[in-house]
């Protein structure tokens, strides 16, 4: 259906339509995460830790990279007198 020719409640009710479906989705990653949890720590405790500890690590070097980006970002946009720079 040409997009020109839809009404707004149509549209309305095909982005209700794509959202729930975007949702069914993210519920079902969501609930398979504890099972996996819960399926490693019945297999072994050492494999369970070494899953959050290596999440943990890898999560905080993320963040650390993250934010030095913007930190120098940052600097520079302080050293060139506030303009917004595109690189």
């Amino acid at each position: 259906m040409d997009s020109a020719a839809m009404s707004w409640r149509e549209h309305i009710r095909q982005n209700i339509a794509a959202c729930l479906a975007a949702d069914d989705r993210r519920i079902g990653t969501i609930g398979i995460w504890p099972s996996d949890t819960i399926a490693m720590g019945w297999i072994d405790s050492l494999s369970l830790a070494a899953g959050v500890w290596g999440g943990l690590l890898l999560g905080l070097s993320m963040a650390s990279l993250i934010l030095s980006m913007r930190m120098k970002r940052a600097v520079r946009r302080i050293r060139d007198g506030g303009r917004v720079l595109l690189a």
